[in-house]
């Protein structure tokens, strides 16, 4: 999950419509593919894998099935605050400032008493997109996946290109807005080494126009919704890659009890989540069995291509259908590494790698040095963790990676190869850390000044504008106290998380790196606080 509240969003005795519908999918016997092609083992049956779907993170469970969710709910409300009313009005300000507020209190904080980090802190920023910009695709992964590197005879730059009139283009951004139908859309920012803005460009009557730097602000904002679009598209596929690999650790380690304890955490929420991204995100192939599915006299696996957030036009605005296929060969990129640096340099970072200098010039900026920091303990966590499961069992350990090798062999043809627990963990782990990234840019959905890109020309908020703001709920669902190295689960609701049971030698290594990790986010939260500017 991206954020966790205690929701109080229309909590009542009966059941909403979006429970109805996972209870009935959660009782059909089925092979749900969002992806298609990649899948659980045959042997490896859906409904066995969402059995403990409200045992450890039961608060969070609930919390996510009530977002997709009920009319009366705070984020739910948004159509009733805007459909169909005039865009960039004083109540139309107004209405925003509710609908943040009540995110704020209700989805963003943990507590509703919470103190902001300080006096007067603004949790939807500030207005400024030229700088907003700057600092996402500096420090945020999701956004710096965008990014290509260059030099002329100014000095060395970095970019997003999203469109050319000259040359063919090749980058991962560029791929994914191609699809994009609304051609206002197509907007090149290029920025210095500190991450300024120095150019922007847009894309009219089919050439290319250079952007008054007194309207770069606007174009900014732009941008800032197709890269949250972009993230959107990654984000989805990585619910989908942890889904597989999740079930993978938790079937190939039930034989030792060691192995199973520490493995138990991995495999909680994500099944909730993938049937989300399957109502909502992505076209699945969902067959028959789902497709009849009525609750409410709606069938919501029978639905338009054009209906889902991600793939659909009436989502993001991508021609329904393109970048199916794109999804696809992320995870199966993904489903090749063995290690952290075959996932930076081979996907996340690879169009800055591609550059001409690009890794230098990324490391001048300063391109995801926080991200960087905690990335750097995965891989020599992943080994000693290894080394470490082998020195207390290495029946057990065999036995796990064996059945490891083999179910994620029988996940679909030729998709993932991944042979071991250390890559496993590499995976995981960097993947876990990009996704907890959505916590810095989730809120972009309910930025009237970004959001408006969906239909930049429209004049007022349409219906399925107001449906892509509702998938903000959909933050629900992160668990205070866990992390990607975590050694403890302080919050647990239900099913405690009992490490005692975990060989002392493999507790080691988990505590080891937990308490790394903690102290490089104290030390950022020191050097963040002592800026003037915060």
């Amino acid at each position: 999950g991206h954020s966790r509240g205690k929701s109080k969003f229309g909590q009542k005795n009966k059941k909403t419509k979006h429970q109805k519908i996972v209870e009935k999918v959660l009782h059909k016997r089925f092979g749900l593919e969002v992806i298609p092609g990649i899948r659980l083992p045959k042997q490896e049956h859906f409904l066995l894998k969402v059995t403990n779907v409200f045992d450890l993170n039961y608060r969070s469970n609930i919390d996510i099935l009530r977002t997709v969710v009920e009319p009366n709910s705070a984020i739910n409300s948004i159509g009733k605050l805007l459909e169909n009313k005039e865009r960039n009005t004083p109540e139309d300000m107004k209405n925003f400032l509710i609908i943040q507020q009540k995110a704020i209190n209700h989805t963003i904080k943990v507590d509703i008493d919470d103190p902001g980090p300080i006096p007067g802190y603004l949790w939807f920023g500030n207005g400024n997109y030229t700088k907003i910009l700057g600092l996402l695709n500096k420090e945020n992964p999701f956004f710096a996946m965008a990014l290509t590197a260059g030099s002329n005879d100014n000095g060395e730059y970095l970019e997003l290109i999203s469109f050319s009139t000259s040359r063919e283009l090749h980058s991962k951004f560029a791929k994914y807005m191609a699809p994009i139908e609304d051609e206002k859309r197509f907007i090149n920012v290029r920025f210095n080494l500190d991450m300024e803005v120095t150019q922007v460009s847009y894309k009219e009557d089919g050439k290319e126009v250079i952007a008054d730097r007194e309207d770069w602000d606007y174009y900014c904002s732009g941008t800032v919704f197709n890269q949250f679009y972009f993230a959107s598209a990654i984000h989805a596929t990585i619910h989908v890659l942890h889904y597989i690999l999740t079930a993978a650790i938790e079937q190939c380690t039930k034989h030792n009890t060691s192995l199973s304890t520490w493995a138990m955490p991995y495999d909680e929420n994500i099944a909730i989540k993938y049937i989300e991204v399957g109502l909502l995100l992505i076209k699945p192939e969902a067959g028959k069995t789902l497709e009849d599915i009525d609750v409410e006299g709606e069938k919501p696996f029978d639905k338009s291509p054009d209906d889902y957030i991600v793939t659909g036009k009436h989502g993001f605005g991508v021609k329904s259908g393109t970048i199916d296929n794109y999804l696809k060969e992320a995870w199966i990129n993904w489903g090749h590494c063995k290690n952290v640096d075959d996932f930076m340099e081979g996907f996340l970072l690879e169009d800055l790698y591609k550059s001409p200098n690009g890794k230098e010039i990324m490391e001048k900026a300063g391109i995801l040095g926080e991200f960087n920091k905690q990335a750097a303990n995965i891989k020599p966590f992943a080994e000693e963790l290894s080394a470490a499961m082998k020195e207390s069992d290495k029946a057990a350990f065999e036995i796990a990676e064996n059945n490891l090798k083999k179910f994620l062999e029988n996940c679909g043809d030729h998709v993932c190869d991944i042979d071991n627990i250390s890559s496993w963990v590499q995976l995981v782990s960097i993947t876990g850390i990009v996704h907890g990234s959505t916590l810095s840019c989730t809120r972009c959905l309910l930025m009237p000044e970004v959001i408006r890109w969906r239909e930049i020309q429209g004049k007022t908020w349409s219906h399925y504008d107001c449906l892509l703001m509702e998938q903000f709920a959909t933050a629900q669902g992160m668990e205070v106290g866990r992390h990607v190295l975590t050694d403890a689960l302080p919050n647990a609701i239900k099913k405690e998380w009992n490490t005692s049971l975990i060989d002392p030698k493999v507790f080691g290594v988990m505590k080891k790196y937990s308490d790394l990790s903690h102290k490089l986010k104290e030390e950022s939260k020191a050097e963040l606080e002592a800026k003037p500017e915060f």
